[in-house]
């Protein structure tokens, strides 16, 4: 399953995610407002979101035998067509 956190504001599904189902995921999270361009803010680079989104759900699958969890926190969602940015990563194989 992969699952997105805003706090407490979760949307899952279940892996793979294609993009049509990243973008859907996206629109439920009650934070996806923020997402986009909000107070003055230029809109968040969603597009790279859903691509990391669909890159994490292949992976997970590639390694469905080994691999427990996945954590990518924070991941930095940069102005639009500038990029995310995964600060720290930490994978837990068996």
């Amino acid at each position: 399953m992969l699952a997105r956190d805003f706090g407490m504001d979760i949307a899952p599904g279940d892996t793979p995610v294609d993009e049509a189902e990243a973008w859907a995921m996206l629109s439920e999270l009650r934070a996806a407002p923020l997402l986009g361009a909000f107070r003055g803010a230029p809109p968040r680079d969603t597009a790279a979101l859903v691509r990391v989104m669909v890159a994490l759900s292949r992976f997970g699958l590639d390694l469905a035998e080994r691999l427990v969890s996945v954590e990518l926190n924070p991941l930095i969602l940069h102005d639009e067509g500038r990029g995310v940015t995964a600060v720290d990563a930490r994978l837990l194989l068996t």
